[in-house]
């Protein structure tokens, strides 16, 4: 699904799904949410993304736990400088791939917090419920805690998001 002009987001591609998304969507680079690793389809997307000449950008993210506040920056780093167009992907596409791809329109596209929020949805198979929820919960504390003076997420992250405080918030809401 393309969530902004030249912005992808999927769930894990075959190296087959690569080279069609590279011929028809003129990929030039793959954000990876699942991380460097040993395992399988990791290096074979890696070999995929050589043999296609597409730049590959390893983040790690996790679909029931909070990152920590570095990775979030390295992820926003990752969307200003990673090359257009792009995908992003997680193993199925619903929670880290919708996480990444709500901060990619808050940080980048400029968008409201409850147009971002849209990705974390039953349309892309999240279920707030289970304990996928406390990605949205993120998004909630961002929230509250902007309420009277908005700030940029990238500024929230940096300087009052505590991922112990709102995994404890969230905890206690459950």
């Amino acid at each position: 699904d393309e969530i902004a002009p030249g912005v992808w987001r999927a769930n894990q591609p075959s190296a087959a799904k690569l080279a069609h998304y590279t011929r028809t969507l003129r990929l030039r680079a793959v954000l990876n949410l699942r991380g460097a690793t040993g395992n399988s389809h990791y290096l074979f997307e890696r070999e995929a993304c050589e043999a296609l000449d597409l730049s590959l950008v390893d983040i790690k993210l996790h679909a029931r736990a909070l990152p920590l506040p570095d990775t979030l920056l390295g992820l926003f780093d990752a969307f200003e400088v990673i090359p257009r167009p792009f995908l992003m992907h997680c193993k199925s596409g619903s929670d880290r791939a919708g996480f990444a791809a709500a901060l990619y329109l808050l940080h980048i596209e400029g968008k409201p917090l409850a147009e971002a929020r849209s990705q974390l949805s039953w349309r892309y198979l999240h279920a707030h419920w289970t304990k996928t929820g406390i990605l949205d919960h993120f998004f909630e504390a961002y929230a509250a805690d902007t309420a009277e003076a908005s700030m940029p997420i990238r500024d929230w992250v940096a300087t009052r998001y505590d991922r112990d405080r709102v995994r404890a918030q969230y905890r206690e809401a459950v």
